[in-house]
């Protein structure tokens, strides 16, 4: 993939806040696990505001050549910036409450993998899936309009 859409770079950084918010939900805390997806985060989080104009600014830190801020280091470079830095915080903190919403809302999704994780160590294609149907199942089973 060459190209990445604004809707597809926020995705991913839903997908890298996953762990994060999981354990919050979950555990009621969070750990150095997330480090490394919260890294990846704030990177393409800082790549959209200095480099692609996708967050309001379309001026590319990327285009500096020479001079004071030709800094190879665009992240730093953004997060040094006081508008660039708030800007990254904004998507940040918007596309961590989506993953919230997500994964609160899918909590018995998320539960069902875990007990199938703890039971045969390793989930793989279809398992995945038959959990997430069964999951699915079971609640509207549960449901009380049925």
């Amino acid at each position: 993939v060459y190209t990445r859409s604004s809707s597809e770079l926020r995705a991913l950084i839903q997908i890298a806040m996953g762990g994060m918010v999981a354990e919050e939900l979950f555990f009621g805390d969070t750990s150095t696990g997330p480090a490394g997806d919260l890294a990846y985060a704030t990177t393409v989080a800082a790549q959209m505001v200095g480099a692609s104009g996708m967050a309001g600014s379309l001026i590319s830190l990327s285009a500096v050549q020479q001079g004071a801020l030709s800094d190879s280091n665009l992240v730093g470079r953004v997060l040094a910036d006081p508008a660039g830095r708030e800007a990254v915080e904004a998507i940040l903190d918007e596309q961590r409450e989506v993953a919230r919403r997500l994964l609160r809302s899918h909590r018995h999704v998320v539960a069902a993998l875990r007990d199938a994780l703890l039971a045969r160590h390793e989930l793989v294609g279809r398992e995945i899936l038959d959990v997430i149907d069964g999951a699915v199942i079971d609640l509207r089973d549960a449901s009380p309009t049925r």
